[in-house]
């Protein structure tokens, strides 16, 4: 699925977008801000999904996404 489309349901879902794809979808929050929050993450290389699961979760508690483009370190 396209990336604007992926955003386009997230949206009409109140979903956040959590991806890797910092670059398209950077474009596509200039474009147009109105969604529930896009989640940027870098690579985690080889740090276990339950680290990295604990970051995002911690993130998520401490940080409101309303239309907002954000970038955690993993």
């Amino acid at each position: 699925m396209p990336d604007d489309l992926v955003l386009q349901l997230a949206a009409s879902q109140q979903r956040i977008v959590l991806t890797m794809n910092r670059k398209d979808y950077r474009r596509l929050h200039r474009e147009n801000a109105s969604h529930a929050g896009i989640l940027c993450c870098t690579d985690p290389g080889e740090q276990p999904e339950k680290k990295v699961a604990r970051k995002i979760d911690a993130f998520l508690k401490t940080n409101e996404m309303n239309s907002r483009f954000e970038r955690i370190s993993l």
